[in-house]
């Protein structure tokens, strides 16, 4: 069977045509194109490597305008007297004063900037005696001219097209509403082609005609070319009805004047092209072919394909541009054989290929059934050999310089003996019973096995056991006496490991701690059995478990594997109490004391919050601190802290204000680790007003209650003097002044 493979071979590059796409597209953007270029997709030259049909496909790069199609260009007769849904200009327009981003496209060849009836009827009749300005007709439109066209006319030898496009940069794009070829509605042989053009930053527009003739059956000829305000009240018109006017390859620019008024001036024609999709026509070896961006082809032989563009603008369709593709069949004519040893010897088993007609190089590929490739060779002419090919089915690919590949397949017959063998039972342990069947087929008297441990048997079917996992290559050789072709199969086995158990743990061991059991039995564990103290605990692969009292401990493990039966193991462990520590309570020490601290539990280790690791630490205290201490019993670590605060004195405050609301109606001093002390109170004169004594280190009950002789004392500074003796018995003196408030 040949498999043929279709490959188009490009004589351009693809890089040089997007190459070429993108600078004619940027060039389009910013000057005027005056014809389009069309360029086929599939380059100058395709070949096929056998006749058949084929999809090609074209592109216009002139202007590089990117364009939108207003109405389909197939004929359709329910898109006569129509609107368009809103369309966006693509930049902001001002017309008669007002600026609009949106426009409505009509059928019969105008632009209205009244967005109400948008998809909706378009207006097409003229009266006879009525011009604009006038309300009668379309207000707040650019008539470029306003006449009944029909597009997609089914009466009419071609539909037309109708298009609009926005192109250039800003400020200076432009809005392009064009007709092509387009049939009137009440004589479809005659059509019209010519654009409106709307400019950014300038607000003008402009009316390029290709050809405008009279249809006198639709409103006598009549046509308008001009504009209106909203409310037809202002107009401005180069024709207008009930004038008859013929017009071919003419323009006229019109500008605003003011806000209510527009001036008009012929300039030279020079429309914008505007490629509309599927406006292309396709021949093949001068035969026509059809219409469209894209066409399929049935290639029959070797010949041409041209594109052109069935453009408005030019004289002729060659102006508009066309291109042109070789289209060549390369066909690969092949003759297919094969030799098959008698014994099945691979090495005398040939595949064969012929090409008698070829007269160029090849590419040759033999590959296997999986696709594996055996063997490649290049610049062959006519014949093509696969040596030592074993059974099976093969692929030859053959490509030609074109690029044409072909495929071929083969098929390698078995030999008469075919040898085969199978064992049970699918999963194997050490020291079990392997069982072999022989299943060979074909006439056959002798055989003979091997093990591949080093031993063999001679019997039709065997057995063996294996004392060592691993893998084994069993071998079955099989002949006939009647002649000497001998066939051996081969199959490997593993023979799977006994299971061992075996547990880590993964911490230490402490008195109520979990025990952190895992199983590392290998090597396939499915079933556990955790046994302590005769109960089973758990039946997962990891457990835990935890003592409530220090002592030594079985845990036994009994561990299944999905192959290989079972295994226990028991460890012993030894578990830890945590030591008790109670350094002391938190105490009060005056600066340069010594304090003595014990952590208890002798011989354990020790660790200070000050380094020192002995059970007892003495040291001077000068401020308060915290001291912590770590006790160590076989990593049963216990913690214990004590706070030492260090502070011997009185404080007194700089205000107080004796009003009776039961706060700070007094004035006396805080006290820390203080015997007694005495208070003295001096007015601003020197004169004593108050003294009190106080002992410990409470002074709820004394303090001055801010009279003198039972009189309150006046509002100001006060000057105070004391002195004491702290818990340890050294003198403390402090004096300072304070406000008395009320």
């Amino acid at each position: 069977m040949i498999i043929t493979t279709l490959r188009h071979i490009f004589t351009k590059s693809m890089k040089n045509v997007l190459t070429l796409i993108a600078s004619l597209i940027i060039l389009g953007f910013n000057q005027h194109v005056s014809a389009q270029a069309i360029e086929i997709v599939e380059g100058d030259t395709l070949f096929l490597c056998q006749p058949g049909l084929v999809t090609l496909h074209a592109v216009s790069t002139g202007a590089g305008i990117d364009t939108n199609q207003l109405v389909s260009s197939v004929a359709l007769n329910s898109i006569d007297d129509t609107y368009s849904d809103v369309i966006n200009i693509g930049f902001p327009f001002t017309f008669y004063g007002n600026t609009y981003n949106q426009c409505l496209l009509s059928t019969n060849g105008y632009i209205t900037f009244d967005l109400t009836n948008a998809g909706g009827f378009s207006p097409w009749a003229i009266a006879a005696f009525t011009s604009i300005p006038s309300l009668t007709f379309p207000p707040n439109s650019i008539y470029g001219p306003w006449q009944d066209t029909y597009p997609g006319a089914p009466a009419a030898p071609s539909p037309g097209y109708v298009s609009y496009a926005t192109t250039g940069e800003t400020p200076n794009r432009k809005f392009v509403f064009n007709f092509c070829d387009v049939p009137m509605f009440s004589c479809t042989q005659t059509k019209f082609s010519g654009q409106i053009i709307l400019y950014e930053t300038s607000n003008e527009f402009e009316f390029h005609i290709t050809e405008k003739v009279i249809c006198s059956t639709w409103n006598g000829g009549r046509a308008i070319l001009g504009c209106q305000n909203a409310n037809g009240t202002q107009a401005t018109a180069i024709y207008n009805s009930p004038d008859q006017w013929t017009a071919t390859n003419e323009a006229w620019r019109m500008t605003p004047n003011g806000n209510n008024n527009y001036t008009y001036t012929t300039i030279p024609y020079d429309p914008i092209p505007v490629y509309v999709p599927n406006q292309l026509q396709w021949s093949y070896n001068g035969s026509p072919a059809g219409n469209g961006d894209s066409i399929i082809i049935n290639v029959t032989q070797s010949g041409y394909a041209v594109v052109s563009f069935a453009g408005c603008f030019g004289t002729s369709t060659v102006d508009a541009g066309s291109d042109t593709i070789r289209l060549i069949v390369d066909e690969l004519i092949t003759d297919q054989s094969r030799r098959v040893s008698p014994c099945y010897n691979i090495f005398e088993n040939e595949l064969y290929a012929s090409f008698p007609q070829n007269t160029v190089p090849l590419e040759i590929t033999w590959s296997d059934s999986l696709g594996n490739i055996i063997l490649t060779q290049s610049n062959l002419i006519n014949n093509a050999t696969l040596p030592n090919v074993p059974e099976g089915a093969y692929t030859l690919k053959v490509v030609k310089p074109s690029g044409c590949e072909y495929e071929y397949t083969y098929q390698m017959p078995k030999r008469e003996i075919v040898p085969s063998f199978t064992s049970a039972p699918n999963l194997i342990c050490q020291f079990a019973t392997v069982n072999f069947t022989n299943t060979s087929t074909g006439i056959f008297n002798n055989y003979a096995w091997g093990f591949g441990d080093n031993t063999s048997a001679t019997t039709f079917n065997a057995s063996h056991v294996y004392g060592s996992f691993g893998d084994y290559a069993v071998v079955l050789t099989v002949w006939n006496d009647s002649f000497q072709c001998m066939f051996s199969d081969t199959v490997n086995i593993y023979v799977n490991k006994n299971i061992v158990a075996d547990i880590n743990s993964f911490s230490d061991f402490c008195e109520t701690d979990p025990l952190y059991l895992s199983d590392q039995s290998n090597p396939y564990p499915v079933s556990w059995q955790w046994i302590s103290n005769n109960n089973v605990f758990s039946t997962l692969k990891d457990a835990e478990i935890s003592f409530p009292v220090p002592g030594s401990y079985d845990i036994t493990l009994i561990v299944t594997d999905s192959l290989c039966g079972s295994d226990t193991i028991t460890k012993n462990y030894v578990v830890n109490a945590y030591p008790v520590v109670n350094i002391a309570g938190d105490t009060f020490f005056c600066p340069g004391e010594t304090v003595t601290l014990d952590a208890g539990n002798p011989g354990m280790i020790f660790n200070w919050s000050t380094g020192q690791q002995t059970q007892v630490i003495t040291m001077d205290v000068y401020e308060t601190q915290v001291f912590s201490v770590s006790v160590d019993n076989q990593g049963c670590v216990t913690n214990d802290e004590i706070t030492v605060y260090v502070n011997c004195n009185f404080y007194f405050p700089n205000a107080f204000s004796p009003n009776g609301d039961g706060f700070n109606d007094r004035y006396r001093p805080h006290l820390v680790n203080m015997e007694s002390y005495e208070v003295f109170i001096y007015n601003r004169w020197g004169e004593m007003v108050y003294n009190f004594r106080g002992f410990g280190n409470s002074s709820d009950e004394v303090g001055w209650d801010g009279t003198i002789r039972g009189e309150a004392a006046p509002l100001g500074i006060y000057v105070f003097q004391a002195v004491g003796k702290t818990i340890k018995g050294e003198p403390v003196e402090k004096k300072g002044n304070f406000a008395l408030l009320r």
